[in-house]
C-alpha cells in the first residue's frame, strides 16, 4: 500500500520578484512611447479604440512616471 503525502512547498521561481528601479524605469519608458504613439493616431484610428481625440491628447500630455495605479501594488 502507497500513502501519498502532499506538502505545502513554495518553489523560488514560483515566488513573485521584488520590483527593480531598472524594471520600473524600462516600464515608464514604455509607457512614454506609448503615449506618444496615441498622440500620432489618425481621429478615425481613436475611434476605433474608442478614445477621443481630447482623451488622447490629455493622455500623451501625462509625465513618463504618471503610471497607473495597479503599477504601485
Amino acid at each position: 500500500m502507497m500513502i501519498s503525502v502532499r506538502t505545502k512547498c513554495i518553489h523560488a521561481e514560483c515566488q513573485p520578484k521584488p520590483r527593480s528601479l531598472w524594471r520600473y524605469f524600462a516600464q515608464c519608458l514604455a509607457l512614454r512611447r506609448q503615449r506618444q504613439r496615441l498622440s500620432n493616431l489618425d481621429e478615425h484610428l481613436l475611434n476605433d479604440i474608442g478614445v477621443t481625440p481630447t482623451e488622447a491628447f490629455v493622455e500623451s500630455r501625462k509625465s513618463a512616471w504618471d503610471v497607473p495605479e495597479h503599477w504601485h501594488k
